[in-house]
């Protein structure tokens, strides 16, 4: 039987394909026709709802409101301790602040659900059969070869008496004509975004899925997954007190061993799959043999059971690799995004970059075109360029790494199909909200204006996997930073100076919010105490290695540095003696670079120095009473703000103490987060232009120059 040979789509119009599954019972074979529809975006009402901000101005002082990811707004009372759908007042109409209406709308045509699933490869596929369309086309069926999962999805999925219209991406877009897939890679998010809903295939029944299915669906039940990271009772559950961290559940080995399977499933491995969910409206279900759960309570499971934690190493392996699926990955930045993903498979790593398009800023995705043909060192170099001209950022040099860069690639082009690196500097925000100042020089090299704030001396070996056997290490690494009796170089005590880098600054006076972060003397008794056991050969107990894990897990992915200046920090793997610790503008992260003979410079990697942090290098220290706290916004990215102990107040980056009043033709715009933001920003507005810059114009490079900062050019390659 002949194979079946496409009509080409449209290039430049909305067509898709859509897969009409015929009707057949189980075992039969897979029938289907295939027609041409126009998918067209409808057109967007904005719809006026009351803001979480003005829905909190509403309530009494005992209530409190929270979002969730989906978009509904719950009510807390404190004085009963009952959360609630409504509003407290009656006289608020619900309307005012119900959750927006979900895509695709009712009447939208046309009408399809859009399968999400893994491809595998590996089997033998099976012959689906393709009939004509219409009474006029030709008799004969023709086959489209298929894998083994999607014909177990399919014959799961068919109806036995009526037809099922259907999206699949392996039917519904010819794989071997790249025109055409560039062009529908284009349309993905669109696709999943205006389906009835997505069915997700998570494979067929096993051994005790079904198990795992009803225990999921009772557990996300009882929570609701608001923005934020908080985990609340939802309004209608029956086990009130499961939401908690601190609550047990009753789960048996054979439960938590079919929840485990479950899922570790290949579904969750994938990396298209992710955006498909992600893009997906409120009624997609995750379908296992014929059982199925909705994504939404799906996900509230999986943050119960993640936020409790205390699970076998196995389990507690699959919770960790779905937590950031669980995040609402629309709002994050595409650093962040890529970052995440780096673990999940795709049989193409230019999808590394292509398949996450729908989940980032729309202004960005769409100066990105899909080419399957260019080599993969100029897919990441050219996203690398139109993220950093669209955003003037360079925060993706945070992800770049000397040990995993491509063959052929330049150094300051992030390798995006290697294993993700540990971030070391999380809360630095080291040249606070400046521009990038930086040139592309054709073919591989990136001139990027910056301080060298210092020169690494020393470098030592990074520190053994196991806690008791790395407190030997730490205790060197002490040995080394405190014989001198001097202060630290920013006046701190040389022992809090030591704890802070170890543990990248992440202690409660800096991150109050952080429920992981200990105050500075705790965590110094902490290490020291330790240190000091494991020197006199006592016991470690487990509360202490689950602590130390929790307060300077950082440490382990990096290795300890010393500069000439009398720095101390951590560093990647790859660092080395004469390396250059460097400031550059529009960079988060502090950033390690290695100089050669001929002028040029390789980006080693991202590195924590303690005192370099907080635009110091740039502006001074931060003067008394004034400190920097780091929490979550509402997106989930890190948000720096001044904090000034004497009034108690928090304010934004615009108004650090160290710069002088804003020039007479530019004001502050104050304003939340958008996905068309970069990590760390604020919004400014020239008053006689009118333009909009997400920087700070007293930290252009030309101001800066004016107040005698030593900016120097670097040429990357």
């Amino acid at each position: 039987m002949a194979r079946y040979q496409y009509t080409r789509l449209l290039t430049g119009t909305e067509e898709i394909r859509v897969l009409k599954l015929l009707p057949g019972s189980f075992h039969d074979a897979i029938r289907m026709e295939l027609s041409l529809v126009r998918l067209v975006v409808p057109e967007l009402h904005p719809v006026q709802r009351m803001s979480l901000k003005e829905i909190r101005s509403t309530l009494p002082s005992t209530w409190q409101a929270v979002e969730t990811v989906e978009g509904d707004y719950i009510f807390y009372n404190s004085e009963d301790d009952h959360t609630y759908w409504r509003h407290p007042d009656a006289a608020v109409d619900s309307s005012r602040y119900a959750r927006p209406p979900e895509a695709p709308g009712p009447g939208f045509q046309p009408q399809y659900e859009a399968l999400s699933y893994s491809w595998d490869l590996t089997e033998s596929p099976e012959d689906a059969y393709v009939e004509p369309a219409d009474a006029a086309s030709s008799k004969n069926d023709n086959t489209i070869p298929i894998t083994q999962n999607l014909a177990s999805a399919l014959r799961h999925l068919r109806y036995p008496y009526k037809p099922r219209n259907l999206w699949v991406d392996a039917v519904c877009i010819n794989q071997h004509d790249e025109i055409e897939r560039n062009e529908q890679v284009k349309r993905m998010a669109n696709i999943y975004r205006l389906a009835e809903r997505v069915v997700v295939w998570l494979g067929p029944q096993s051994e005790n899925s079904e198990l795992a299915i009803r225990t999921l669906d009772y557990l996300g039940a009882q929570s609701e997954f608001c923005k934020g990271q908080i985990l609340t009772r939802s309004p209608s559950a029956i086990e009130v007190h499961w939401f908690d961290s601190t609550c047990d559940l009753p789960y048996n080995l054979t439960t938590s061993l079919a929840t485990q399977n479950l899922l570790s499933r290949p579904w969750f491995s994938r990396l298209w799959v992710w955006q498909e969910v992600q893009l997906a409206n409120s009624l997609t279900r995750m379908q296992c043999g014929h059982k199925s759960i909705s994504w939404s309570r799906l996900r509230r499971a999986v943050v119960c059971l993640w936020m409790k934690g205390g699970w076998p190493a196995q389990f507690h392996e699959a919770l960790a690799n779905l937590e950031p699926l669980t995040q609402p990955l629309q709002t994050i930045s595409f650093g962040r995004l890529l970052y995440s993903m780096t673990t999940q498979k795709c049989s193409d790593p230019r999808d590394r970059i292509y398949g996450l398009l729908g989940l980032t800023s729309s202004a960005l995705a769409s100066r990105i075109e899909p080419q399957y043909s260019l080599p993969v060192t100029t897919v990441y170099k050219e996203a690398f360029l139109i993220y950093l001209d669209h955003f003037h950022r360079l925060d993706l040099l945070r992800y770049c790494s000397l040990e995993n860069m491509l063959a052929g690639s330049a150094s300051w082009i992030p390798n995006w199909s290697a294993p993700a690196g540990k971030r070391l500097g999380y809360s630095s925000v080291s040249s606070g909200a400046s521009r990038a100042s930086a040139r592309y020089l054709a073919p591989n090299v990136l001139e990027v204006d910056g301080v060298h704030c210092a020169t690494v001396s020393v470098v030592t070996e990074p520190p053994a996997w196991k806690v008791e056997d790395a407190l030997r290490d730490f205790q060197a690494w002490a040995l080394d930073s405190l014989y001198q009796t001097t202060p630290y170089i920013t006046g701190e005590s040389r022992e809090d100076a030591f704890v802070l880098a170890l543990g990248g600054n992440l202690v409660k006076e800096r991150c109050p919010a952080y429920s992981f972060a200990l105050p500075t003397q705790k965590l110094k008794d902490l290490v020291f105490e330790n240190i000091s056991n494991r020197a006199n050969n006592c016991h470690i107990d487990p509360a202490s290695v689950r602590a130390l894990k929790h307060a300077i897990g950082i440490v382990w992915g990096g290795r300890f540095l010393t500069t000439r200046e009398g720095y101390i920090g951590l560093g990647p793997m790859a660092a080395q003696p004469g390396d250059y610790v460097c400031v550059l503008l529009g960079s988060n992260d502090q950033m390690l670079l290695r100089p050669h003979p001929a002028g040029s410079f390789q980006v080693v990697g991202s590195v924590y120095v303690h005192g370099l942090s907080d635009a110091t290098a740039l502006l001074g220290p931060i003067p008394a009473p004034w400190t920097v706290h780091v929490d979550d916004d509402d997106a989930g990215e890190y948000r720096h703000r001044f904090f000034n102990s004497i009034t108690g107040q928090h304010h934004s980056l615009s108004e650090d103490p160290r710069l002088e009043p804003l020039p007479p033709e530019w004001e502050h715009v104050p304003r939340d987060r958008t996905a068309e933001d970069p990590p760390v920003f604020e919004t400014f507005r020239n008053k006689m232009t009118g333009e909009e810059m997400n920087s700070d114009p007293r930290m252009l490079p030309d101001a800066l120059r004016k107040r005698g900062v030593p900016l120097q050019t670097f040429q990357l390659v």
